[in-house]
C-alpha cells in the first residue's frame, strides 16, 4: 500500500506481495493483487500467475480460477525471453484442479503438457515412468494410463515409481501415494516382487470399455 501511495509498485514489489499471500494460502487477496496491479498498469509476468496458481492450491481455490490463470499464463510465457518453466506453470495449475475432482480438466492440461514435451512421450499402455513427476501430475497420469489402458482391453501397467534417489526430496514418496490412491479406486495394485519402485496394476472387468 505505502508504494502505490508513493507511485514506486513494480511487477517485482507486486510479486513479492502475492508471494507472501501464496505461502499464507490467501488465494482471495492475492486475486485482489492482480486486478490492483492491472489497474495500476503493472503488467504481470508469469512469476505473477505462478505465485497465484500455488496460492489457490494451498487455500483450496476454485478451479475454474485456475484453469483460467495458467491461460494466462501461457500467453504471457510466450513473450517473455526468460520465464518459469511450462512444466512448473501445469503442475502448480493441476493441485487445485485436481483437489477439486475435476479430472476431465486435469487431463486435458496433462495431455497438453505431454504434447508440449513437459511430461515423456508414451512409452506403451504397459509402462508409465512417473520420474520427476508431482504427486498430483502423476496421480492424472495414472489415470490417463488406465483409462487407455481400458480401451485397448490390456490387462496390467507397470507403474516405475522410483526408490527415491532422483526425486527431489530424496526418499520414496510416489510409492506410496499411489498405492493409496490405487486402492482407494479399488484397482488391484502390487509391488513388483523383483524391481523395487515399480508397481504392477490390474484393471478390474469393470473398467474395460471406457470412453
Amino acid at each position: 500500500q505505502e508504494a502505490c501511495k508513493e507511485g514506486h509498485a513494480n511487477h517485482v514489489s507486486f510479486n513479492a506481495t502475492i508471494t507472501a499471500c501464496e505461502r499464507g494460502s490467501r488465494w482471495t487477496l492475492a486475486l485482489q493483487l492482480l486486478q490492483e496491479m492491472r489497474s495500476r498498469g503493472v503488467v504481470p509476468d508469469t512469476g505473477s500467475y505462478g505465485a497465484l496458481l500455488t496460492a489457490l492450491g494451498r487455500g483450496s481455490g476454485p478451479w475454474q480460477q485456475a484453469v483460467w490463470l495458467l491461460e494466462k499464463a501461457l500467453e504471457v510465457r510466450r513473450q517473455e525471453r526468460t520465464a518459469m518453466s511450462l512444466k512448473e506453470l501445469m503442475e502448480r495449475a493441476l493441485t487445485p484442479i485436481w483437489t477439486s475432482g475435476r479430472l476431465a480438466e486435469a487431463l486435458m492440461i496433462y495431455r497438453q503438457g505431454k504434447d508440449a514435451g513437459v511430461w515423456p512421450g508414451d512409452r506403451g499402455s504397459r509402462l508409465l515412468d512417473l520420474h520427476d513427476f508431482a504427486g498430483e501430475s502423476a496421480q492424472v497420469a495414472v489415470c490417463a494410463q488406465l483409462l487407455q489402458l481400458a480401451k485397448e482391453g490390456a490387462g496390467e501397467v507397470v507403474i516405475v515409481t522410483g526408490r527415491g534417489g532422483h526425486s527431489r526430496e530424496g526418499g520414496v514418496t510416489l510409492h506410496p501415494l499411489l498405492t493409496h490412491f490405487l486402492q482407494e479406486l479399488k484397482i488391484p495394485v502390487r509391488p513388483d516382487p523383483k524391481i523395487a519402485g515399480r508397481l504392477r496394476v490390474s484393471l478390474p472387468e469393470d473398467f474395460y470399455g471406457v470412453k
